[in-house]
């Protein structure tokens, strides 16, 4: 007997160290650490590895009478407590066909066989039990469900078993130490495999680490960003040189903002990569092999980062400011060196950081921005010109339209009101309005019939919310550049809700309309004009709203129509 008890424990002593072993293999710690289902490739591996692990404890197990003491359990239980159906299966045949082909007709070996098959499947059973809840099994359930599948075990021999004499000895001498130690055993394989989820929260909490001070790092570059992609690339010069991955690189939804040699002749025209489009779209940070369905769909566009996929693994994460998609980092690591549950967490965590800089960066252009609008606005409208301009009409109709003269004193000190007043950043569609009107009646006054204003606004809209002073850059920009350019000049705003919940604002003028650099300097936000206040107005929205709110300038048939688009 005690012969016996050192060769169980000697058995189950060498199956913890194949273990330990196992758990320094990288791909065995991808199935360890794998988040939800394996894939079907995955399982089938780690079901041949727990396969070797029935038949090493065949080759190893204590022959007593007609029975062999061994701990086959564990290669078939675990391989379906750790990888589910398909591996749990591939064990237990493999664990079977090398059982039975050691001693075809033995006492125990059909028994042994049922016994093995059995243990699978209920091992499969408490996977698919505790995948579903997002458990992790604890050690005194390992320890019962072992002790009861040997249990079963037991039973099976006594049933199964001729004669049943001798079926019976050899339950009484191996029941005890099979049950126990097999218990113990697998409770101690598990505790190996614990190693590895301690190994990658050290890895998570130093990957962090690394994260902030990275970032801590790039907050110069970051503040500036806005200023020109050449800090988007000190920024992943930083990544590369702390993180030291294969590529890495930040896009926009047009091109590059930085990038890494890898990427170099790597551009595209219309359609995105597909890996990134698909990371804007989902809003969330993926892992990408060559191998996964979704990039064998996009290898067949010939998708200009197949090649880097070949050796190495990308992962992306969506940049996300305001709530509006702004651009994607990704970065390239060797397929063989990679952790995905560490890349993963490391690269949103960069991700998330990334994207709070940007928009603190944003805040402060948009604060810088609304005042230089405030200035710009005060600055023009107590221009003494204009004044000058008023005051004159204004004494033209004093002798002979003293009511008119009335009304428009009274444009003009409504006018000013909403000039010097404290100005918040949001106002309604009606204050809005209140003060271009008294500047268009000021306007319409001075040049009577050559100027005619129509104005319509949808009920529902005047309580909407936008962005002060918005609006009245572009309408004083369609009367002196538009309108009054022409022999009769015609000015026109147009405010709607739009079937997709947002507000339409559209100024609309007769003038010659706006010269195509003007437009296009709009369009890629690179100021190469005189004029602030449309440029304001186009900044200002954009770093509100996202680029999805950019103003649409129309030149055609001699009119000119910009248009604005805000959700609300």
């Amino acid at each position: 007997m005690n012969n016996t008890l050192i060769n169980i424990i000697l058995n189950i002593s060498m199956l913890v160290m194949l273990a330990t072993l196992l758990v320094n293999i990288p791909f065995f710690q991808k199935i360890i650490l794998h988040e939800g289902n394996l894939t079907f490739t995955e399982q089938s591996l780690l079901g041949i590895i727990m396969g070797g692990c029935c038949i090493f404890s065949n080759y190893v197990g204590i022959q007593i009478n007609a029975a062999v003491l061994n701990s086959r359990v564990i290669g078939a239980l675990g391989a379906s407590l750790l990888g589910g159906p398909v591996s749990g299966i591939i064990a237990a045949i493999l664990g079977i066909t090398h059982r039975y082909y050691l001693e075809a007709h033995g006492i125990t070996t059909m028994a042994c066989c049922a016994a093995t098959l059995t243990e699978s499947l209920i091992g499969i059973a408490v996977w698919r039990y505790f995948t579903v809840r997002n458990k992790r099994y604890e050690s005194l359930f390992l320890f019962i469900l072992t002790a009861l599948c040997e249990m079963m075990h037991m039973g099976m021999v006594l049933l199964l078993s001729n004669p049943r004499n001798e079926a019976f000895e050899i339950v009484e001498t191996i029941a005890v130490p099979m049950i126990l130690f097999n218990a113990l055993g697998m409770v101690l394989f598990f505790s190996v495999f614990r190693n590895v989820y301690k190994l990658q929260d050290k890895q998570l909490s130093q990957k962090m680490l690394l994260a902030f001070e990275i970032v801590e790092k790039s907050l110069p570059h970051l503040e500036k960003t806005l200023k020109g992609c050449e800090n988007f690339q000190k920024v992943i010069d930083i990544i590369m040189n702390q993180y030291k991955c294969e590529g890495a690189a930040i896009v926009n939804k047009n091109s590059y903002l930085g990038k890494s040699s890898l990427f170099d002749g790597r551009e595209w025209k219309e359609n995105l990569p597909h890996i990134i489009g698909l990371t804007m779209d989902k809003r969330m940070a993926r892992i990408w092999d060559k191998n996964s369905d979704d990039y064998m769909l996009a290898a067949a566009r010939e998708d200009v980062f197949y090649d880097l996929l070949q050796k190495n693994v990308a992962i992306t994460a969506p940049l996300i400011v305001s709530e509006d998609i702004w651009g994607c980092i990704i970065m390239l690591v060797r397929r063989r060196e990679y952790n995905p549950q560490v890349e993963l967490s490391f690269i949103i965590g960069i991700s998330n950081l990334i994207s709070t800089q940007l928009a603190m960066a944003q805040f402060k252009r948009q604060k810088k921005l609304l005042r230089k609008a405030e200035f710009q606005a005060l600055q023009s409208q107590i221009n003494p010109h204009f004044l000058f301009n008023a005051l004159n009409t204004i004494s033209c109709f004093c002798r002979e339209k003293p009511e008119r003269a009335r009304e428009l004193i009274i444009n003009l000190t409504t006018y000013f009101r909403n000039c010097l007043q404290d100005v918040s950043s949001m106002v309604t569609v009606r204050e809005e309005l209140q003060h271009i009107k008294a500047y268009l009646e000021l306007e319409k006054a001075r040049f009577e019939e050559r100027l005619q204003i129509i104005i319509e606004v949808d009920d529902a809209c005047n309580h909407d919310i936008i962005p002060n002073l918005i609006l009245q850059p572009l309408v004083e920009n369609a009367v002196k550049h538009g309108a009054i350019v022409m022999e009769q000049g015609i000015i026109q705003i147009h405010i709607y809700r739009m079937e997709e919940k947002k507000l339409c604002l559209e100024v609309w003028d007769n003038g010659p309309g706006f010269p195509e650099n003007v437009i296009a300097s709009l369009k890629t936000r690179s100021k190469k004009y005189s004029g602030i206040g449309i440029w304001n107005v186009n900044e200002r929205l954009i770093s509100i709203y996202g680029e999805g709110a950019q103003l649409e300038i129309e030149n055609k048939n001699r009119s000119t129509l910009v248009k604005m688009r805000l959700p609300q």
